[in-house]
């Protein structure tokens, strides 16, 4: 254990367990250097490794990710699989190459991946491709963001005569990817995943939502914010949303900053009255709804909505011109969004 730094950390008041593993885990981000060795590629290894509890590797990857120090270079010390186990991984805005993500991450059994907003190339064709040449990952992965990517998935790819695409992965339930150039086609194959649970489309080039008719048993929230190439009627889409029997949570909001009469916006907005009052056949299970920015709602229609879902536990009325309606204060339980996420 030479190679390793030895640490004395006195807990002062108020310090717990995991203040100590932070303050472990920085020592070794600011000793990276003398702790590793470079190989041949550039990419760093440790020396010695002991085999670090789980949920350290995860830490230690958070951390360095945070720091700014996650790179080609020093991801390379997660190629090391067997002592740094990666369940939980992120490398949100960090600089990381397709091929560092393949040789770094993917031998990993990983549950969770966030490769939102990775600059440098990394496509989402990159990652699904690197996840599904394993085959734990094409099990074991329930969470995957790649918001901010380009997907660049083209037509559908083949490895080896298998298919692979999102639904390569077949054990994902939790899926975002907001501000993507998402197609009909990639949705279509999204939607096929057996455990698909949750789902956020947000700011996509979708143009139309049928393919939620096959997630339509499983999909418990879809987040569906800003649409801005939706070209499909308010008919159409009321009945989508009225086959999705699992739903608890939708959002269905447009932006409230932009001066925008296209028609995409237009048929969204009808498509929000009808479902206001459409009754609780319609989505009776929801628990929160978000129409912010949805300009055509009146007081009677959201008000036949509130009293006729008791369950409903939040509504986001952000710019509709109705968040201080009177119905919503005799809902102590109702939540009423006051800020603007997007």
């Amino acid at each position: 254990m030479h190679h390793l730094i030895t640490f004395r950390c006195v807990l002062q008041d108020g310090e717990g367990p995991q203040t100590l593993c932070d303050l472990c885990l920085a020592q070794v981000c600011s000793r990276l250097d003398a702790l590793c060795r470079k190989g041949a590629d550039g990419s760093m290894s440790l020396i010695w490794a002991p085999l670090f509890p789980q949920e350290l590797a995860d830490q230690l990857l958070q951390m360095m990710a945070t720091k700014g120090m996650l790179n080609d270079v020093t991801v390379g010390i997660f190629r090391n699989s067997e002592k740094l186990r990666l369940r939980s991984a992120s490398i949100r805005y960090c600089k990381v190459s397709a091929k560092a993500f393949r040789l770094a991450l993917c031998p990993h059994r990983l549950l969770e991946l966030d490769a939102s907003w990775v600059p440098g190339g990394l496509t989402g064709a990159d990652v699904i491709l690197g996840l599904a040449s394993n085959p734990d990952c094409r099990a074991s992965l329930q969470m995957l963001a790649l918001n901010g990517l380009s997907l660049n998935l083209g037509s559908p790819e083949k490895d080896g005569g298998v298919y692979v695409g999102f639904s390569s992965l077949q054990g994902l339930k939790t899926l975002h990817l907001v501000n993507t150039d998402l197609t009909d086609d990639i949705l279509e194959d999204i939607c096929s995943l057996p455990r698909l649970e949750t789902l956020d489309i947000s700011c996509s080039s979708v143009s139309e939502l049928n393919a939620l008719l096959k997630c339509k048993n499983t999909l418990r929230s879809l987040i569906a914010h800003r649409l801005y190439r939706l070209d499909t009627s308010p008919v159409r889409l009321l009945f989508i949303f009225a086959q999705l029997h699992a739903l608890r949570h939708l959002d269905f909001s447009n932006n409230h900053f932009a001066n925008d009469d296209s028609e995409s916006r237009v048929d969204g907005d009808e498509t929000v009255r009808q479902l206001l009052e459409a009754g609780p056949q319609i989505l009776p299970s929801l628990l929160s709804l978000d129409i912010s920015g949805r300009k055509t709602i009146n007081d009677s229609a959201l008000r036949g909505f509130v009293e006729s879902r008791s369950g409903l536990v939040f509504l986001g009325l952000l710019a509709t011109g109705l968040s201080s309606s009177p119905v919503l204060s005799s809902h102590e339980n109702l939540k009423v969004s006051r800020c603007f996420w997007y």
